[in-house]
C-alpha cells in the first residue's frame, strides 16, 4: 500500500489527466513524424513535466495531513491481467492502423504492449529478495523504501530480468516480421524480412525471396534464445 495525504492525491490526479490530454490531444500530432525523438520522447517529456509541477504546487499548499491507502500493487497488477487477457495482435493491428507507418512506431508499440512479463518478473523477485538477510540489514540502517529498491534490491534481480529480455527479444522479432509480412507498419516501398517474405508469395521463381530473410529470422531468433539460456545457465 502507498500511503499519500488526500491532497497529494489529487494534484497528482489532476497533473495525470491534464497530462495525458496535452500529450495526447493538444500537441501538434507527433506519431504521424518516423523519428523517435521528435514524435514519442516529447510526449513523455511533457507528460512528466505536467505532472511534477502539479507535484511542486502541492507542496505549497500543506492543508491537510489526512492519509489514505493506495493499492498500487493491485491495481498494476489488473491491469496486466487485463492486458494479457487481451491477445497483443488485436491490440496492435488497430494502433498500427491508426498512426502513421514507421519503424520507430512499430518499435514503441511493441514495447509498450510487451511490458507485462517482464513487470510480473520483476515483482516475483523483489517479493522474493525483501525477506533477505541483506534488506533486512538495509532496513535496520534506516534507508528509505527508493534506496532499498534501486541500490540493493533491483541490481541483485537484473540477471533474471535480462534473460526475459533475451527470450522476448526473438518473439518480438518475430512480431515485427508478422506485421510487416501482413503489409502493416511500414510504408510501401520500405524493405523489411517480412515484406520480401510478403513478395515471395507473389513471384514463385524468386526462390531467394523467401529463402533468405526467412533464414536471417531464424537465425536472429536462435541466437536470441541461445544468448538468454547462456545467461541462464551462467
Amino acid at each position: 500500500l502507498l500511503r499519500i495525504d488526500c491532497l497529494s492525491f489529487l494534484f497528482i490526479s489532476m497533473g495525470i489527466l491534464i497530462g495525458a490530454f496535452y500529450t495526447l490531444m493538444a500537441f501538434p500530432a507527433p506519431l504521424e513524424t518516423n523519428s523517435l525523438f521528435l514524435g514519442v520522447l516529447p510526449r513523455f517529456i511533457l507528460f512528466f513535466l505536467i505532472v511534477f509541477s502539479f507535484q511542486k504546487i502541492r507542496t505549497l499548499i500543506p492543508f491537510t495531513t489526512k492519509k489514505i491507502n493506495i493499492p498500487v500493487d493491485s491495481i498494476g497488477q489488473r491491469i496486466i491481467t487485463l492486458l494479457d487477457a487481451i491477445p497483443t495482435l488485436f491490440l496492435i493491428l488497430p494502433l498500427m492502423a491508426i498512426i502513421k507507418a514507421s519503424i520507430w512506431n512499430i518499435i514503441w508499440i511493441v514495447g509498450l504492449l510487451s511490458w507485462t512479463g517482464v513487470a510480473r518478473l520483476v515483482r516475483a523477485e523483489l517479493l522474493k529478495i525483501r525477506s533477505l538477510p541483506y534488506i533486512e540489514s538495509a532496513k535496520a540502517m534506516g534507508l528509505g523504501p527508493f534506496q532499498i529498491i534501486f541500490k540493493h534490491a533491483l541490481p541483485n534481480a537484473v540477471q533474471p530480468i535480462i534473460v526475459v529480455l533475451a527470450f522476448s527479444f526473438g518473439s518480438i522479432v518475430m512480431v515485427e516480421a508478422f506485421l510487416t509480412f501482413l503489409g502493416f507498419g511500414m510504408p510501401s516501398g520500405e524493405v523489411t524480412w517480412g515484406s520480401m517474405l510478403n513478395e515471395a508469395r507473389t513471384n514463385i521463381r524468386a526462390w531467394w525471396l523467401a529463402l533468405f530473410p526467412g533464414l536471417a529470422i531464424f537465425v536472429l531468433v536462435l541466437l536470441s534464445n541461445y544468448f538468454g539460456r547462456h545467461i541462464e545457465n551462467s
